[in-house]
């Protein structure tokens, strides 16, 4: 039972519910049939158990955040094998810990109890002065030390602030699934408006929306779209929730009439399982796109609105929150910009571009589209148009927006 829990239970399973009965059974019969002599018993007492037993709180307190840092510095996801890695450091570092730490404290004459209170006291102490301090004033030693940094941290706060923005005005409005509440809000648009532009996709689909909902001039502009969301397979993992993919079969069939156009885009550099920073062409999944054309040809068959693909965006090599603020944030920015992503991407483009013309769909290049040019474009107005690595800021959304628009009007794509 426990076994099934650990192989088979997943982001997805309903807990508390039914199911959660069988990891607790299962821990419930261990401990019941565990005395001495049985098998179980005998299992439990391997040295490795007894070890793990041992160390489990030191493992417990270790892996949570070094699994955690690593999902962030990752973008949220986790390769199996470095998980594997820093599950083997967990061990280590329990070890130590329970050998320098715990054993210490559970000896009866190891330390005195007035010494361990003290010290928490102690402890406890400065831990809240410092915490005040640093929530009262955060930047108190650089405002102090460094003034010239203060701006450039400014900015980019500013940045990575703007990438919770969700452009949600009348009938320009988005959202992660298909619930009630989009589908009403859908059907009163369309019968005052008559047909949407709908775009679809993953995080980057939401800049998208949010660059077209804050310089086009259609009145009627919807999305579902939501962040690790490709329809493609995924590497070192899977989407931590479903996807709305299917559910887009069903309502673009059943809207069809109120949709005059389908714009999907995605991010390129999950595309490449290892990552696009020492790739080529050739380290990219052509299954992967193969899967998000096939998908994106059958629901336009399906349906019969015309899907537009547009493009990508180049990632940076240094996210925009490890900017090194003791430059000037131009001369960061330019070297956070990488001319081998950014023709990476154009590669990666002109092969979407193929597949897509073969597959008889439309193909958009957003270098193109957005007219971009890198470094130069990564400061704006004296604003960082990208929030992170490879997502755009609002400076960003409506700056390259604007010149989407424009660029989109002059293809003759008139609705935009």
């Amino acid at each position: 039972l426990l076994a099934f829990s650990f192989l088979l239970f997943d982001e997805t399973t309903p807990h508390p519910s039914v199911l959660t009965l069988v990891p607790v059974l299962g821990t419930a019969l261990v401990i019941m049939f565990a005395e001495k002599g049985t098998r179980c018993a005998a299992i439990l007492s391997w040295p490795v158990c007894v070890g793990i037993g041992l160390l489990s709180y030191s493992i417990y307190l270790w892996h949570q955040p070094l699994l955690a840092y690593a999902r962030v510095l990752g973008n949220g996801e986790l390769p199996a094998g470095l998980a594997l890695l820093l599950i083997l450091l967990s061990i280590a570092l329990a070890g130590l810990s329970w050998r320098f730490v715990e054993r210490p404290f559970r000896r009866k004459n190891g330390v005195r109890r007035q010494t361990v209170f003290t010290a928490a006291a102690v402890g406890t102490t400065l831990m809240i002065a410092a915490g005040t301090g640093l929530a009262t004033y955060p930047m108190l030693f650089t405002r102090v030390f460094h003034p010239d940094r203060i701006e450039r941290i400014e900015q980019i706060s500013r940045a990575m602030k703007s990438e919770q923005f969700v452009m949600q005005d009348d009938c320009h409005f988005q959202s992660e699934t298909f619930d009630t509440t989009f589908r009403e809000t859908f059907q009163r648009c369309a019968q005052r408006y008559g047909a949407a532009i709908f775009v679809t996709g993953e995080s980057h689909a939401i800049d998208l929306y949010n660059a077209l909902a804050l310089n086009s001039g259609y009145p009627f502009i919807a999305s579902v779209s939501r962040g690790y969301c490709r329809p493609h397979e995924f590497f070192g993992g899977r989407p931590p929730y479903p996807c709305h993919y299917e559910d887009l079969k069903v309502f673009a069939a059943e809207n069809a009439a109120h949709i005059r156009r389908i714009v999907y885009t995605q991010t390129p550099d999950r595309l490449f399982p290892n990552g696009m920073t020492n790739a080529t062409i050739d380290d990219m999944s052509t299954e992967a796109v193969d899967q998000v054309i096939s998908y994106l040809a059958e629901l336009q068959q399906a349906s019969g609105v015309k899907i537009t693909i547009l493009g990508m965006l180049p990632p940076l090599q240094v996210a925009t929150q490890d900017l090194d603020v003791k430059q000037p944030l131009k001369d960061a920015l330019a070297q956070a910009c990488s001319p081998k992503l950014i023709d990476l991407t154009r590669q990666v483009e002109a092969l979407w571009s193929a597949k897509a013309d073969a597959a008889h769909l439309e193909f958009v290049s957003k270098l193109d589209a957005f007219d971009l040019h890198l470094p130069d474009d990564l400061l704006i107005e004296g604003e960082i148009t990208y929030s992170d690595n490879r997502h755009l800021s609002r400076v960003g959304e409506r700056v390259f927006g604007a010149r989407l628009v424009q660029f989109l009007h002059k293809a003759g794509y008139s609705e935009f």
